[in-house]
Order: C-alpha cells, then sequence, then structure tokens
C-alpha cells in the first residue's frame, strides 16, 4: 500500500505543479510531460505489476460463491477501467496531457459512462481489486481497494476536478 501512495502522490503532484506553473513555457512543460510519462508512466506499471503478482503471493483457496462474485466484480471494473480509458483517448490522456497543455482543444466527455460516474476508471480499479479480493481470498486486496479509493477518488479526483472527464482533440 505504501507503494500505491508514492507512485499516486508521485502523479499528483505532478499534476498539481503544472496546474499552478500554465505560464510556463511550453518547451518547459513539454519536457515536464515527457519525464513524467517516464517516470510515472513506469511507476503505474510497477503498481499493476505488483498486484497481479501479489494475487500469486497471497492466492488462498475461496467459496465456489465468492469465486464466483469476485469474477462477476473484475468484469464490471475491467469494463469501467477499459471503457473510461478508451473514452478518455489512451495512456496519455489517463496520464493528464489536457493539464500539460491546456491550450489545445479539448473536449468535454459526457457519454457512456461518464454520463453517470464521475471517475469511472479509478472506480473500476476499486471493483477490480474487491473482485481480486473474491477471486484469490486475498484480504490484501481489500485493504489496497480501500487505499486506492481515498488515493484515487480523494486526491486526484479532487487535483482532476478542473479538468476531469476533458480529453484532447
Amino acid at each position: 500500500m505504501g507503494f500505491a501512495t508514492i507512485v499516486t502522490l508521485s502523479h499528483a503532484l505532478t499534476l498539481l505543479w503544472v496546474q499552478r506553473n500554465q505560464n510556463v513555457p511550453i518547451g518547459i512543460r513539454e519536457k515536464v510531460w515527457h519525464r513524467h510519462i517516464i517516470v510515472n508512466g513506469n511507476l503505474w506499471r510497477l503498481l499493476f505489476l505488483w498486484v497481479v503478482g501479489a494475487q500469486i503471493y497471497f492466492f488462498q483457496k475461496v467459496s465456489p460463491n465468492a469465486f464466483s462474485f469476485g469474477i462477476f466484480l473484475v468484469g464490471i471494473g475491467l469494463w469501467l477501467v477499459v471503457s473510461s480509458y478508451l473514452r478518455l483517448g489512451g495512456f496519455e490522456m489517463a496520464m493528464g496531457k489536457r493539464f500539460f497543455f491546456p491550450e489545445k482543444n479539448t473536449e468535454w466527455l459526457n457519454i457512456g459512462i461518464y454520463t453517470y460516474l464521475k471517475n469511472p476508471m479509478y472506480d473500476g480499479f476499486v471493483l477490480l481489486l474487491v473482485g481480486f479480493g473474491m477471486l484469490f481470498g486475498a484480504i490484501e486486496d481489500y485493504y489496497l481497494a480501500i487505499t486506492i479509493f481515498v488515493l484515487f477518488n480523494g486526491i486526484l479526483a479532487f487535483i482532476e476536478s478542473r479538468g476531469n472527464h476533458y480529453r484532447i482533440i
């Protein structure tokens, strides 16, 4: 959970910096953007691999009902993550490109799942972790789901609220 916190805070602090420094020349913002993609992008990938690996490490046998409901939650969570990722426009937009280059044209996302949920990707991650907990019997998944909910829906959503649901067109 500590690693998830570090990754989220690193991403959040970069977004805060760029939000507060919009008057910085675009060349500097481009350099910060490229560093952000390399550093934070790879940190997010490592976090993903860690979560997947943890499922193997903490695996315990579960009941058939828990397993079935876990599959259901993982399916919904995966659908939320993938559909919102595609609606945003891919990895760069999920990493906050709209904050680095607000002078570019943006489009308000008020279609699909964004009609009903403010942060469907974040909600999907929480459902994935709860589903993994039910599938693999790992109580650590529930702790991580609570941590991710607080970090993503609390901290990141608050920071992103200025440009939430936007994508560059």
